[in-house]
């Protein structure tokens, strides 16, 4: 029997394995090469005897040691501030690059990996990147690593995920980061929390404080209130004074977004290329907010 190259599985769990369906699938699954295991209360021919045919162990009851504790993907998300630079997300990636690289080499080489897929504006889960609408911003992160099958390792998947997160460290300017063990799609978060109040004040502060509660257990990681404050907007408002000189608040906000964006001063035609000339403030008052007090318009 030949491994699929194509199929991202190569360890499946099946609870409740002897009913009709979940055995034909966990079949179809061994016979694409998937190392297949699975529990169920009732075991009995004929579904016993076709699925020991097929080589998959089946193990009695559903006790949670029943599930293998070893795991093919080793996944990593991250979340900055919304509306951050991609250039600074893309510098915590390359961050968590060069400490995969180093777990790597700690954990013996470049053999206990097959391959690592990462994610720049996106998330990723057990079968690579999330798709979905609130899962993409320049503010996200995620890399995969799949590691080789658990008999050509030494070392666990549980255990390369902590010594990971070890060598990353503490990052600063995230909001989340989470490093999880998986074997094939994620099963969630082991402790999930929801709150409400009509109030969103209220709720962000209920859920920040009960993070941080949460965060004084030991064993207890990739903690994430759920509270994303985004970047902080400023409110700019004409005086009674500015209005009687004729200024309008289109006035005030071109004005405003011409210190720091810039006003288009030239436009050239070069071959098949247009090329803009924009005059904007220097860098160094771009970066202080005594710029927007003192601006005169």
């Amino acid at each position: 029997m030949s491994a699929d190259p194509g199929n991202p599985l190569r360890k499946v769990h099946f609870i409740g394995v002897c009913g009709t369906a979940m055995g034909s699938l966990a079949a179809a699954l061994r016979d694409r090469g998937v190392e297949v295991t699975g529990s169920d209360d009732h075991v009995y021919p004929p579904m016993s005897t076709f699925l020991a045919e097929k080589g998959i162990t089946i193990s009695g009851g559903f006790r949670a040691d029943n599930i293998p504790s070893d795991a093919d993907f080793v996944v990593v998300n991250a979340t900055l501030p919304l509306g951050v630079p991609v250039d600074r997300t893309s510098a915590v990636q390359e961050r968590l690059m060069a400490s995969l690289a180093k777990t790597v080499d700690e954990s013996g080489g470049p053999t206990i990996i097959d391959n690592v897929y990462g994610v720049l504006g996106g998330s990723v889960g057990g079968f690579g990147p999330v798709q979905r609408a609130s899962s993409n911003g320049s503010h996200l992160l995620g890399i995969q690593a799949s590691l080789s099958p658990q008999d050509q390792r030494s070392i666990s998947a549980t255990e390369f995920s902590r010594r990971w997160r070890e060598n990353t460290g503490e990052i600063a300017g995230i909001e989340t980061i989470s490093f999880k063990s998986e074997t094939g799609r994620s099963s969630g978060a082991a402790i999930d929390v929801q709150l409400s109040h009509r109030d969103t004040a209220v709720l962000d502060a209920a859920s920040l404080a009960l993070a941080e509660r949460i965060r004084v257990f030991a064993g207890v990681t990739d903690i994430d209130s759920g509270v994303s404050l985004g970047k902080p907007q400023f409110n700019l408002e004409l005086t009674p004074e500015a209005r009687s000189l004729g200024l309008t608040a289109t006035d005030l906000a071109r004005q405003t977004r011409g210190y720091f964006y810039g006003v288009e001063a030239l436009r050239q035609q070069r071959g098949r290329n247009e090329v803009r000339v924009m005059v904007r403030l220097p860098e160094a008052e771009r970066r202080t907010l005594n710029t927007v007090e003192k601006a005169v318009l």
